[in-house]
Parts: structure tokens; C-alpha cells; sequence
């Protein structure tokens, strides 16, 4: 039984950018991809795709629907060429596009099929849901200073004050955002403190070792160019 898919606003947003690319163009991502090591990092696939495309809008979008319906077909089991079915029948649902348009999608199915299946995009899809594959995703985090003071008997004066500290996380669960906070006194902070620059030491030890294999790393969501 067919796969029925229901793509989001962006989603559709991109398939309208993707349909204007040529086929060469697309062709030439291929060929390109082909020659290059290859790399667990979204920028570099970004990147790629800038320097044949010329055009950053149209390769931020082709990038963003290969990797994520690579993921969609393995977690659906499917293989691509269902999947891309999926994605015109979807379009066809929608009604938002001409026959005109849809033909135009249709030509380029071809050619959006093998880059999608490329192995360029497959290690980056893996790595992206690799590293987030967790009950629990962390979104930001706040401490909090508060100074609490100490009252005489009868609380008409301040005897002294003591300063705390909350440490507030939030996250995202099965029910969505969520938050807890736990408190926290100087020690613990610095104990955290000293375990982030351990953990990311560690982070680029491994990166270094893994690297002398000649296998491709990536260190979940590194900002650094390495």
C-alpha cells in the first residue's frame, strides 16, 4: 500500500525552489559529491552545493530535502523511489501547483532521486539523527543568583543574607517542552564547570584519534572549522 505523506509549509516551500533547479545542475551535484572525500557535516554538503548551484537559496533547500527525506525513507523502511513517489502525490494532494508545475517536479524526479540516495547525504542524515537520538533534547539552560536574607526573631531586621544559586534546564521530552530546576550551591558550579571543558577535551581526543583512521568524524553540534 502506498506511503501517504503530508508535507509542512517549508517543505513545500523548498520542493517550489527545488523544481526550478535544472537537471544538469543537479547532474553536476552528483558528479561533484563524487569527487570530494567524504564528510559527516551539513555545512560541507551546503557548501557543495553553493559552489554548483551559485545560488545559496536553492542549495540550502536541496540540501535540507535530500537529508531529511533520506531520513524519512529509513525510518519509514522505504526505498527512495517510494519515498519520492510519496513526495508527488503529496504535491498532487495539496493542489498548490499547476499541471505546469507538477510536470516541471515530475522531469526532475530522476535526477532529484540519485542525489538523494547519494552517499553524501545518507552520512549526514545518519549523523544528524545520531546525534540527536535521545529521549531527552536539551535546549537551553539559565542560572539563576538569588540572595535570600536572614531575619531576627520578630522579622523586623536583617540579620545577614546568603547568595544561592538554581540552575533552570529546559528540554524537550515525549510531552514536549519541559523544565526542572535544581539548586545549586558555588561548589557545584565549579564542578560543572570543570566537567564541560573536560567532556569537550575529551570531545576533540577522540575527534583526533578517529581522524587517524582515515574515517570521517563530527562532534554534535561543533561551531569550530576543524
Amino acid at each position: 500500500m502506498p506511503i501517504e505523506l503530508d508535507l509542512d509549509k517549508h517543505q513545500l516551500d523548498d520542493c517550489r525552489i527545488v523544481r526550478g533547479v535544472p537537471s544538469g545542475k543537479i547532474e553536476e551535484l552528483i558528479q561533484r559529491l563524487a569527487s570530494v572525500p567524504a564528510s559527516l557535516r551539513l555545512k560541507d554538503l551546503v557548501n557543495a552545493a553553493k559552489s554548483v548551484l551559485m545560488d545559496s537559496t536553492a542549495a540550502d533547500a536541496i540540501v535540507r530535502l535530500g537529508v531529511s527525506f533520506n531520513g524519512l525513507s529509513r525510518q519509514l523502511g522505504l526505498p527512495f523511489e517510494e519515498t519520492v513517489n510519496a513526495i508527488r502525490d503529496a504535491l498532487v494532494r495539496e493542489s498548490l501547483w499547476s499541471p505546469q508545475e507538477l510536470d516541471q517536479w515530475q522531469r526532475l524526479e530522476p535526477s532529484f532521486l540519485q542525489l538523494v540516495s547519494n552517499r553524501a547525504f545518507r552520512l549526514v542524515s545518519k549523523t544528524i539523527d545520531l546525534a540527536y537520538e535521545y529521549p531527552y533534547l536539551y535546549r537551553r539552560a539559565r542560572v539563576l543568583t538569588d540572595v535570600r536574607p536572614i531575619f531576627n526573631e520578630d522579622a523586623k531586621q536583617i540579620e545577614g543574607a546568603i547568595v544561592t544559586f538554581s540552575l533552570r534546564l529546559r528540554y524537550d521530552g515525549i510531552g514536549g517542552d519541559d523544565g526542572i530546576s535544581i539548586a545549586m550551591d558555588e561548589q557545584d558550579l565549579r564542578q560543572l564547570f570543570e566537567q564541560c571543558h573536560r567532556a569537550l577535551a575529551k570531545a576533540r581526543t577522540l575527534e583526533d584519534f578517529i581522524k587517524r583512521t582515515g574515517l570521517p568524524t563530527f562532534v554534535a553540534g561543533e561551531t569550530t572549522n576543524d
